[in-house]
């Protein structure tokens, strides 16, 4: 019922186009040609302009709302800056959705606005990805082949083959009208995601680390007096970078914690079984962060360790420098955003570990 109302209206509005001999022009779009012959120039024809707008208005929301959800699982599987994953204050991912409004008001001023030119370049992205995802329903049902499968199976396959029929009918009608912009497009996003990925598992074979040799390459700092200092080191994972912070953080005092800031339980508790098993004279305390945000869970533990302890405290934060300027696009700075909320405490003393692969 849901899908075939909007067929029906479809269906309806094609016949009454046809009815009045409305064609496409430059200037107007058919359905306020439209609503203008069937309702007359007046306060309901008004009212159906209103009524249009406001549902091409909830179509351009859902990109704003889908793709920066969908640019950070691209950054999460490492195919896209590790930026696009984060989390503002109003809990949405604010970096994809000013990358996407910074491209939007791009395409308006090169098109200077104007529909009919954008047109080809919604169609053909639109009915590309339509086909890319009833051909991957159609694996899915092929792998699984789950109760019902063949009928559905049947259903995703055709709408894969019109889809794709579409898409070569609007490639061939409109390459020149501005549907090259979306092929070009495709190919640069698709070739980028791939060097990105390349480029990241590259940087985590550099920075890898046999956890087994762990305990017995980085020796428990030994001290007759007992520790000045409480030195705390964030950590994300156990690599080369980290032990290298832990290494430092030794050399300064024989008190060291290491703080995990986590989203995932079980993920937590993964990693927790590695620490101890890795550096297991070294604390691990692990800082639930349920909407992902790295700052204010830290401050908030120095704070609480700052009213309950007299030693000063200690932070030092690993941070990794890049080889290429490009490369600062590419990984996470949350380490550099904690840096000036730790220094405004006057207790607290701030060290860098930088790390160069």
């Amino acid at each position: 019922m849901g899908s075939g109302l909007p067929r029906l209206l479809l269906a309806r509005r094609g016949i009454l186009a046809t009815r009045y001999g409305i064609v496409p022009q430059p200037d107007e779009t058919v359905v306020s040609v439209l609503g203008r012959e069937v309702l007359g120039r007046n306060v309901l024809s008004y009212a159906y302009q209103a009524g249009t707008a406001g549902v091409l208005l909830l179509a351009a929301n859902t990109a704003f709302a889908d793709f920066p959800r969908l640019s950070a699982i691209l950054a999460k599987d490492r195919f896209a800056p590790r930026q696009l994953a984060f989390r503002g204050d109003r809990l949405a991912f604010s970096n994809g959705i000013m990358l996407l409004g910074a491209a939007a008001a791009v395409l308006l001023v090169i098109f200077q606005a104007e529909v009919t030119r954008l047109i080809p370049l919604y169609i053909l992205g639109v009915f590309i990805s339509m086909t890319l995802s009833q051909s991957g329903m159609v694996r899915h049902w092929l792998r699984l082949r789950e109760h019902g499968w063949r009928i559905s199976l049947v259903l995703n396959a055709f709408g894969a083959v019109a889809t794709g029929v579409v898409v070569v009918i609007v490639g061939a009608t409109k390459f020149t009208e501005g549907a090259w912009i979306s092929v070009i497009a495709m190919f640069a996003l698709f070739t980028v995601f791939s060097l990105i990925r390349s480029h990241d598992d590259r940087l985590e074979a550099k920075l890898h680390i046999d956890e087994g040799e762990l305990p017995v390459a980085v020796p428990a700092a030994i001290s007759s007096e007992p520790p000045r200092d409480h030195v705390i080191v964030p950590v994300n994972d156990i690599n080369k970078i980290t032990i290298g912070a832990i290494g430092m953080a030794r050399e300064i005092s024989s008190m060291v914690t290491a703080l995990h800031v986590f989203d995932d339980q079980q993920l937590a508790e993964q990693f927790r079984e590695r620490w101890a098993s890795a550096v297991p004279d070294v604390p691990l305390l692990l800082l639930e962060s349920p909407f992902r945000q790295f700052v204010s869970p830290i401050l908030a533990c120095v704070e609480r360790l700052e009213q309950s302890e007299r030693r000063r405290i200690v932070v030092i934060l690993p941070t990794f420098e890049p080889s290429h300027w490009w490369e600062r696009f590419l990984h996470n700075r949350d380490v550099l955003r904690l840096r000036p909320f730790l220094k405004q405490r006057k207790n607290v003393c701030v060290l860098d570990f930088p790390y160069r692969p």
